[in-house]
């Protein structure tokens, strides 16, 4: 094995004692979290722009309001639950044993979690912005090709759900007993 998967800490501190694997599926797992806020900006940026079939601007029309509203709490509650998570595997760092390996499937789980959420929430901009938005040069279609590459990454793919699912029922997170 190499040693970054086993290395002790060198240091006293939570942040020497984060293993390493968490902390590189941490650094990919935010970018989606990026693209959503960019998306969302970009979603805002164009809502004065009135759309074929009407004279009102995107930004009057109350669907609209209610997309961007849902897509905004979608990429909140996936960062929320990052920072949870993060917060409970820090303090799980101080003890050990089962409230580490409970808290980093927790982790786990948020991480995809937040990667779903993300991916939706460039999603529905991105349908509600309507033909303007698949334009290779619109930034929406942008943040859509790149959120759906980015939730790829095998840190937040959907394993991390059955992985959190074998800790919950007892089993370790290879799917034997524990």
């Amino acid at each position: 094995t190499h040693g970054f998967v086993d290395a002790t800490a060198r240091h006293d501190g939570a942040l020497y004692r984060f293993p390493i694997t968490a902390m590189l599926s941490l650094s990919v797992s935010i970018v989606p979290l990026g693209i959503a806020k960019a998306a969302v900006d970009a979603f805002v940026a164009i809502s004065g722009r009135t759309t074929a079939g009407t004279s009102r601007p995107m930004r009057e029309r109350e669907t609209i309001q209610t997309d961007l509203a849902r897509a905004e709490a979608l990429r909140r509650a996936g960062k929320a639950l990052i920072l949870s998570a993060l917060q409970d595997l820090e303090e799980a760092l101080a003890v050990g044993g089962q409230p580490l390996i409970e808290a980093l499937g927790y982790f786990r789980m948020a991480l995809a979690h937040s990667a779903e959420a993300s991916l939706r929430a460039v999603e529905i901009l991105a349908a509600a912005a309507g033909t303007a938005s698949i334009s290779e040069k619109h930034p929406l279609e942008r943040c859509l090709r790149d959120v759906q590459a980015a939730v790829k990454h095998v840190a937040m793919s959907s394993h991390n759900f059955t992985a959190a699912g074998q800790m919950m029922l007892g089993l370790d997170m290879t799917g034997k007993r524990s």
